[in-house]
Formats: structure tokens, C-alpha cells, sequence
């Protein structure tokens, strides 16, 4: 038996650069399988509006120096200095019922933006971890 995710998600495509949690629920080992930050990484595709494509976040270290765990500037998600990965090998499309905004309060939801220049690294990233570029 799969496990199930929720019936709603977002009712509408979020945009490029911004930041939502994703339930990676029914994904297998080595797979992401549990919510995350994620950062989206286009706009909707014609023809796919149901899905999003997206690069999983994370403020886990990588054990190795690798181009395709991205450094960002800022942690999108807290105050604090903790550091905060963008997981490029994993970028994935995912459907909009995975999706939600990021909850700051009683019914207060957020969508955060990724800043240019950290987006720009994440892209770099994806492309280094798909065999794009060098």
C-alpha cells in the first residue's frame, strides 16, 4: 500500500524562485520521504500546470564538497545563521497537491522568494547535476 498525500495542495502554480514545503511522502530511499523546504524552479510548463518543478532545501551539511549542493546566502526560512543547502541532484517535478505554502502563524501562510543571485547558484547547481555543464 502507497501512502497517500493530501486531496487540495495549492490552487494555483506557484512562481519561479519562490519557497513552499513539499511532502515527499511515498518517495523510496534514497528519495526524499519526508516534508521539505523546496524552492520552485521554473514557471508552469504549457500544457503541466498541475505540476511544479522544484529543488528540495535542507540546513544538513553535505558530507562532500560537491557543485551540486548549493550554499545560499541566507536561510529563507528562519532568523537564525543556520546555513541552508539547496539539494540540486534532487530537483524533481512534483504535483501542486504536494505543495503548501510555508505556515508562520494561525492561518498566516508564506511564500518566500529566493533571492537572484542564490537562484542563479541553484540553476548552476541543477545544470552541474544533470551533466549540462562542466
Amino acid at each position: 500500500m502507497t501512502a497517500q498525500i493530501k486531496d487540495s495542495g495549492l490552487q494555483f502554480h506557484p512562481r519561479k524562485r519562490e519557497i513552499l514545503i513539499c511532502d515527499f511522502k511515498g518517495n523510496i530511499v534514497p528519495e526524499i520521504v519526508k516534508k521539505r523546504p523546496v524552492v520552485v524552479l521554473r514557471d508552469p510548463l504549457p500544457y503541466r500546470s498541475d505540476l511544479a518543478i522544484v529543488v528540495p532545501l535542507s540546513s544538513t551539511p553535505p558530507k562532500y564538497d560537491v557543485p551540486y549542493c548549493v550554499l545560499l546566502s541566507q536561510n529563507y526560512l528562519s532568523q537564525d545563521d543556520k546555513p541552508m543547502y539547496a539539494k540540486c541532484d534532487l530537483a524533481c517535478s512534483v504535483s501542486l497537491k504536494r505543495l503548501d505554502r510555508i505556515k508562520v502563524g494561525v492561518r498566516k501562510y508564506v511564500c518566500p522568494r529566493m533571492n537572484e543571485d542564490d537562484f542563479a547558484n541553484v540553476v548552476r547547481g541543477v545544470g552541474w547535476a544533470f551533466g549540462f555543464v562542466a
